[in-house]
């Protein structure tokens, strides 16, 4: 039985074909960029990862619900607190 994981487009890729399992490791490859820690580079990081989703076939992966609304907690920074 060939193991099945859905993509954005709510169809499964299958890991038993080369062009299921080719799409699986374009989507999980880490960022070439890797973020050193400071200041000056965070905000392209954070477009690094804002960005990713989109160069990778991904729904938005930093969506969340918040009190009935959408927060994207990249875009909206500050709009949630931990308490």
């Amino acid at each position: 039985m060939a193991h099945h994981i859905l993509n954005p487009f709510d169809t499964e890729i299958d890991l038993a074909t080369t062009e299921g399992c080719k799409l699986f490791k374009e989507g999980i490859k880490p960022l070439e960029e890797k973020y050193n820690g400071t200041a000056e580079r965070a905000t392209y990081f954070q477009t690094k990862v804002i960005d990713a989703p989109g160069s990778r076939c991904w729904p938005t992966i930093s969506k969340i619900i918040i009190e009935g609304q959408d927060v994207d907690i990249l875009k909206q920074t500050g709009k949630t607190y931990l308490d």
